[in-house]
């Protein structure tokens, strides 16, 4: 069982998982509670930020591919800075601050091996960021989620002007899961 969460809760994260559209009238059935005591359990789950609720783009069903990317940022403020780029950029799927030769691991998904690379290039090419190595992981062999996200239409999450890149050019990347020509 998860340190801190209820027998209660964990059998409604269960059933959750084995069928994310089950009804509350449903997980009431199953987890033999009342729907009030449901829907309680969960405003609770999600408002303490205990469980995520999301979905997105099945990469495996789509054969989207994935790679590990090590960059080190040199000091705390141009890694803050760095770190805010990443929360908001949708080939982001996660970071992670490490002890490595990099100080950051950034998980990069991509349409294919190329966008990979051009994702690759594009965080190079942020300032103060130094890619110290790169590994192509392929496609996932399990059911994984990417979030798609809507934003405008002007500029890409991170900043970026897609018109004026490059790799968005030469087709090599086909921009942001949120930038739509």
């Amino acid at each position: 069982m998860a340190p801190d969460l209820t027998a209660t809760e964990v059998k409604i994260l269960a059933a959750l998982q084995e069928n994310p559209r089950v009804s509350v009238s449903e997980l009431a059935n199953i987890v033999k509670v009342s729907r009030p005591t449901i829907n309680k359990i969960l405003a609770s789950l999600v408002g303490n930020e205990k469980i995520l609720l999301a979905s997105g783009l099945n990469a495996k069903a789509h054969n989207c591919k994935l790679a590990n990317v090590g960059i080190n940022v040199p000091t705390a403020e141009s890694r803050s800075e760095v770190i805010d780029i990443l929360n908001h950029c949708p080939k982001v799927l996660n970071f992670y601050r490490t002890t490595d030769q990099a100080n950051l691991l950034v998980t990069l998904c991509g349409e294919d091996e190329q966008s990979i690379t051009s994702h690759v290039n594009c965080l190079g090419d942020l300032e103060h960021v130094e890619v110290k190595y790169s590994h192509s992981l392929g496609s996932p062999l399990k059911n994984m989620a990417i979030p798609i996200r809507i934003g405008d239409n002007s500029k890409t999450p991170c900043g970026r002007n897609c018109f004026e890149c490059m790799s968005y050019q030469n087709e090599w990347c086909a921009g942001c899961f949120t930038y739509h020509e």
